[in-house]
């Protein structure tokens, strides 16, 4: 064990390891394709975009800031006219994240209003923006594109409603198309009923679901703390943590928390790190040191207070495709420095510093900034290979988690050993 697990790495919160939902982009519009009428869209602004204009901006913003300073020019050389002839935003939307994805580069990417990653980045990089906390019509779930759910947040409307995880949305209301963010905008406090598929050979089922109007990062925070669990496996009690979001010093006071309360007296911990966000600060991983002592104070009254929010026992760490960035830093170095075991899949590969830049529309340029290497090792391209594989099946398991199920077994399985 080392006094200090992490490595050197940018997290600040203008450069931060972060990447949302579908990194790059997990479907061109976000969008389903199922359902009659589309939902409403934004409202425009009094004037169109200049798509031209915003097309040259972003190229500027590349050239300026992309964190390979001859990439940046070659790039802008090819592609500083993409936009001249664009004249409506599904166009420009989607050409311009053809020209970004040649860039090679993940924390790369366009998002306007209508996409589920933007409200959040404007949320965690809102300080660096000048900007006040976000709030937005939600669920309480990540959804991909095709309506399918990834993650139901324990506690929130989406899990009070019975919504499982590899449920399908098919359609909201009697015919409006599914749409992660336009399905509910506008609707916060409104029943909404939603057509769901959730067993292959069953007519689909209504479920109806209360949207709130909620921070996105006050909403990790709760789903993290609720989604806190102890699980009885081959006679150990494993704990389980879900951690949506890494970003901030909310990761570090969630386990802290944990560790110090209802944590206590498990015999393991499986941190789940699948999905969401990454930005996880260096010192989050000092929690896993086992280094630190562990202070006990006796006052004069004889009661002791113990100091200690170190976990110091068997670790296993959650992974899978869409584990991104700094979430990717964490598993690799608890891995490395034999902490605790990862399980899951390999990992997105999704390893460098994002800048977020507002464009001129309210749109987002999400734009790599800086090159990571863990220890001398980079990470981007690569991601982290688990040292127990396990599938993540989102087709129809009755709610159940195949991945999680495994990950307490193996915790399980450390405890005695070592681990």
């Amino acid at each position: 064990m080392t006094a200090r697990l992490h490595s050197s790495m940018l997290v600040s919160m203008s450069v931060a390891l972060v990447v949302g939902l579908g990194g790059a982009r997990d479907g061109a519009d976000g969008s389903a394709a199922v359902g009659a009428a589309p939902p409403p869209a934004a409202e425009p602004p009094p004037n169109a975009p200049d798509y031209p204009r915003l097309g040259r901006e972003i190229v500027e913003l590349v050239r300026e800031n992309f964190l390979d300073a001859d990439r940046a020019e070659q790039w802008a050389a090819l592609n500083g006219a993409y936009a001249a002839d664009i004249a409506d935003p599904e166009t420009f939307a989607r050409d311009t994240r053809r020209v970004l994805s040649l860039l090679g580069a993940s924390h790369t990417a366009y998002y306007t209003i209508d996409d589920p990653e933007h409200a959040p980045l404007e949320d965690l990089f809102g300080a660096a923006l000048g900007k006040p906390a976000v709030r937005i019509e939600s669920i309480g779930a990540d959804l991909r594109a095709d309506g399918v759910v990834r993650v139901v947040f324990r506690g929130g409307p989406a899990d009070i409603a019975g919504l499982r995880r590899g449920d399908r949305v098919l359609a909201v209301g009697d015919m409006e198309r599914f749409h992660p963010v336009r399905s509910f905008r506008g609707r916060a406090g409104e029943r909404v009923r939603l057509t769901v598929a959730r067993e292959p050979a069953a007519p689909p089922i209504d479920v109806v679901v209360v949207p709130r109007l909620i921070q996105p990062r006050r909403e990790w925070v709760e789903a993290s703390e609720r989604g806190a669990a102890l699980h009885a496996s081959g006679g150990k009690t494993i704990a389980t943590l879900p951690l949506y979001a890494c970003a901030g010093e909310d990761a570090n006071a969630i386990v802290r928390a944990a560790i110090a309360g209802p944590f206590r007296e498990a015999d393991a911990l499986v941190l789940d790190l699948r999905e969401g966000w990454g930005g996880c600060n260096p010192d989050f991983l000092d929690l896993f040191s086992t280094l630190p002592p562990r202070l006990e104070q006796r006052f004069r009254n004889g009661e002791p207070v113990v100091i200690d929010d170190q976990w110091r026992k068997p670790l296993v760490v959650l992974v899978n495709e869409r584990t991104r960035s700094g979430k990717e830093v964490v598993a690799r170095t608890i891995q490395r420095k034999g902490v605790g075991v990862v399980v899951g899949e390999r990992t997105a590969g999704a390893v460098l510093g994002g800048r977020v830049f507002p464009l001129s529309d309210g749109s987002l340029l999400f734009l790599a900034v800086a090159d990571i290497a863990v220890d001398g090792e980079r990470l981007e391209g690569v991601g982290v290979e688990p040292d127990v594989t396990v599938a993540d099946d989102l087709g129809h398991t009755g709610g159940r988690d195949p991945q999680l199920e495994r990950a307490i077994e193996v915790a399980a399985e450390l405890v005695g050993t070592g681990g």
